[in-house]
């Protein structure tokens, strides 16, 4: 088993090292269309993990990246703007395995 704090703590570094300018300005661009799309970015949690710690982790990473690629776009997004783009990517962040039936 790995300790979920410390595979927080690696992803983490990991996904904000991944952001570019360039990277962060497509995806704001294409979050109204495919809202869906920083959750396929931030993946999948590996299943060493318990699966009580699935949607919290995956809500971290979300905070993660988007935070990154506030911090890397071209433009500044005013604060209504980070919320509607966090509301809108939350939605997509759950805890799939649990929800499957499991």
């Amino acid at each position: 088993m790995i300790s979920p704090h410390r595979y927080v703590q690696q992803r983490k570094q990991d996904l904000a090292d991944s952001v570019t300018r360039e990277s962060a300005d497509m995806v704001f661009a294409r979050l109204d269309m495919e809202p869906s799309m920083v959750a396929r970015i931030v993946g999948d949690i590996p299943r060493c993990i318990p699966a009580k710690y699935h949607k919290l982790l995956r809500e971290i990473f979300v905070m993660a990246y988007l935070g990154a690629m506030y911090k890397k776009a071209s433009y500044p997004l005013t604060l209504a703007e980070k919320h509607e783009v966090l509301k809108l990517v939350l939605r997509y962040t759950g805890n799939v395995r649990e929800s499957a039936g499991r």
